[in-house]
Parts: C-alpha cells; structure tokens; sequence
C-alpha cells in the first residue's frame, strides 16, 4: 500500500468461511498491511474473520488487531463498542499506518464495518476507504447444496430472518427464491409457516456454510427437528413447480 500523511483503510471480505475461498486479492491486502482489524464477538470469543486469515496465511497472525462488535440488540452497548472501534482505528491510521479492516463475506452486505464508516469518516478528512469485495455466505450455501437459487426471470431475496415472521411471508409470495440469513433466533417460527405454505420440502438448511462443520439439512422431519446454530442459512424455493 502507498504511504500517505494519514494511513489508508482497505475493507476487505473474507469469504464465507473456507480460507479459499479468500480472493488473491483481499490476501494481497492482508499481506501488505501495516495492521489488521478483526471483529469479534466479545473479548473472549474467537474472531472469524481472524481465524480465516490465519488458516490462509499463519505469518499474518502478529498484524490481527481484534474489535469487539458485540452480538447485542442493547443500543447503548453497540454504541459504546463502535465507538472503541472508531478510535481505535483512527488511532492507527492518523499515525500513517495502512490497514485491513477485515470482515467474513462481503463487506456492503451485512457487512459489520458499515456501522462504524461513517462516523470513522467523519474523523478523518479525505479518508480513502477502499472495498474489495468476498464471497457471500448465501451463494457459498447454495453451492453446498448444489441447487441454482435462481433460475430465467426469477427474483431472489436476502434478508435477515431478525426482520420478523411477516416479512418473510411478504417476500415468500414476491420472491422465487428466498434466502433466510439468522434464522435460530425464530427458527420454529419460521418452520411453522413453511409448514403451512406447503414449502418445508423446497427448503435446504446450510449450517457453517464453506467450513470443516458444514452440515446440509433437508425434508420436512430433519427440518423440523433441528436446532441450527446462529450460521445458519435457509435457502426456499417458493415458486411453484411448472
């Protein structure tokens, strides 16, 4: 990375999960950077995104600066840690260190930089972000499944199931395809008015989607009798057979 009075910040994708899945791009970055900013669910609990970095490349282990951006729906909590995050990262960059801000998948999709970006921006004038993009766990879970999610004209939606059990009707009956992102925080819910619409054997069940704990569950029994855990991606087709 070229130096420059205020360090540059790279948003990078890991991917889904698998280290090769990592782009030889986003693994320039890494390799290049000054320091790597990891998020991680609390400070005692393993990073993702710095264990993917670490499978794809050990040396990278000594640059990993771990965030905690924690799995709250306390706003109060979340603000004070994205807080910490943006003045941590500022910190390094208003010191000319280039740095990685890495995040599992696709940065603008869910991605968990997008809460602290503008606020980060703010801070620093004429800060230069740049994106480079990963693969999404929804598309590394169809290829599990070996299932085309779409097919000629159909429409396909990607929502998180946290959204509420009417929305996801909604997009049953506007989408051909669904796929459900955080499904076990109302899973059963889920499952019931699948049930219901007749949809329970057009749906696949990709738990850790690309890692070595990838499990694939499908038909109506084995459906209704798991508890998936928080990566977790339910792929629907609701189009009606021709």
């Amino acid at each position: 990375m070229t130096n420059c009075p205020n360090g540059q910040l790279c948003i990078a994708g890991l991917g889904p999960g698998d280290p090769e899945l990592l782009t030889l791009k986003a693994l320039r970055a890494l390799e290049r950077a000054d320091y790597i900013f990891a998020p991680c669910p609390s400070a005692t609990r393993p990073s993702l995104a710095a264990s993917i970095i670490t499978a794809a490349n050990p040396a990278l282990e000594g640059k990993i600066i771990k965030l905690v951006f924690p799995m709250s729906a306390n706003s109060s909590e979340l603000a004070l840690a994205w807080q910490e995050a943006e003045e941590t990262i500022a910190g390094y960059l208003l010191q000319g260190h280039n740095c990685v801000f890495a995040t599992e998948g696709d940065p603008l999709l869910y991605g968990t930089f997008s809460y602290i970006s503008p606020r980060l921006a703010g801070r620093i004038n004429e800060l230069p972000f740049k994106y480079i993009p990963g693969i999404s766990s929804p598309f590394a879970a169809a290829s599990a499944t070996g299932l085309p999610l779409t097919l000629g004209e159909d429409k396909l939606a990607i929502l998180p199931a946290t959204c509420g059990i009417e929305q996801i009707e909604q997009a049953l009956g506007s989408f051909e395809a669904v796929a459900l992102l955080k499904v076990s925080a109302i899973y059963p819910r889920i499952i019931s008015l699948l049930k219901g619409k007749g949809l329970l054997e057009k749906c696949s069940l990709v738990c850790h989607a690309s890692s070595p704990q990838q499990q694939i569950i499908s038909g109506e029994e084995a459906l209704k009798n798991i508890c998936p855990p928080y990566f977790s991606i339910l792929l629907i087709r609701s189009k009606k057979d021709e």
